[in-house]
């Protein structure tokens, strides 16, 4: 007799069509439960492991100061490591290239000045990405006026005498430059002067400052105050409408009778292209949670930097407007990208 072990008849199914049916709406109704709760616990976990948030300037610039600041803070309620990764170069186009390179995964990033968005694509043929469209901005993180600065061996005492300088001898006075600055060559086509420009990366610009191999900068107030204090180098004026709380003593342009527009080096913190939105509202949270705390904004105060943590909106527009308002400006200097 033939051995009833693998008769089919054991292995006949017992379900009517409907029970199966039930059974197959609960099945589906389950893995939908398990796919949702799944995919919140991957971003609720998010970061799981450590990011990178790249620096496109020198170690030890103004930038790279401030991100180690900010990420101290970071680093106790998100639970991960963030390294910062420097890498200067092309008027920030090294760094960026290098963001751009990465998956949208949210663990790599760029914290980076308005260069990046205002002024490369203006001066460069090839940056490689498009200001509105290779980005996911994150957070508009902060800000710094900017001052004109000299070399105490300069002449010149005041803005005055320094244009009436500039002004006497073209090209004679030089001044040393983060990449091309526009809004230095805006400054001097307003006031009627032409300065010798030397590029330099990063923070080399400063050294060559306080070296007296350039007469002078169009600096943030954050890394020029300090020189400024220690009698390293000479403030001319703020380049803006009034002075600043962070050194009172400086005047304005404007109160001089030079009449330019209001100029500042400000901070954003973006992405690649691409960026899952939920990892990003946790990231523009964070850092705004960061740069609204009061340790924070005591530590940039002491930098001259005030702090904002405004969400990508904010830093979205910034980067726009300011790119159409520059477009303008470099069609009237005649600006020829290299």
């Amino acid at each position: 007799m033939r051995s009833t072990l693998f008769d089919k008849r054991f292995f006949q199914p017992t379900y009517n069509k409907g029970t199966l049916m039930k059974l197959g709406k609960l099945l589906a109704a389950g893995l939908a439960v398990l796919a949702t709760a799944i995919g919140s616990a991957a971003h609720a976990e998010y970061p799981e492991k450590p990011i990178r948030l790249i620096i496109p300037y020198q170690a030890g610039g103004g930038t790279d100061i401030l991100a180690r600041v900010i990420t101290e803070n970071l680093r106790s309620r998100i639970n991960q490591p963030i390294i910062i990764d420097t890498k200067p170069g092309g008027n920030t186009v090294i760094g960026a290239k290098a963001l751009l390179a990465a998956p949208p995964d949210g663990y790599t990033l760029m914290l980076t000045t308005n260069q990046t968005f205002t002024t490369v694509p203006f001066i460069m043929k090839n940056a490689g990405y498009t200001p509105l469209e290779s980005f996911t901005f994150i957070n508009y993180v902060a800000y710094t006026p900017v001052v004109l600065v000299v070399h105490p061996s300069v002449k010149a005492q005041n803005l005055s005498e320094f244009i009436a300088q500039a002004k006497a001898e073209p090209n004679k006075l030089s001044y040393g430059s983060y990449g091309v600055q526009l809004s230095a060559e805006l400054f001097q086509k307003m006031v009627g002067i032409r300065l010798n420009t030397i590029q330099y990366k990063g923070v080399e610009a400063v050294h060559a400052l306080m070296g007296g191999h350039v007469d002078a900068m169009f600096d943030g107030v954050f890394t020029a105050l300090p020189n400024i204090r220690a009698g390293k180098a000479r403030a001319l004026a703020m380049l803006q409408e009034s002075r600043t709380q962070f050194a009172p003593e400086i005047p304005s342009a404007h109160e001089l009778g030079v009449k330019v527009p209001s100029l500042q080096i400000w901070y954003g913190l973006v992405g690649p292209a691409g960026m899952d939105p939920k990892v990003v509202a946790k990231l523009e949270q964070e850092f705004r949670i960061a740069m609204q705390s009061a340790e924070v904004k005591e530590k940039l105060a002491k930098l001259s930097v005030e702090s904002v943590g405004e969400g990508r909106v904010v830093l979205q527009k910034m980067v726009k407007d300011e790119y159409a308002r520059y477009a303008d400006i470099v069609k009237d200097l005649g600006v020829q990208p290299q």
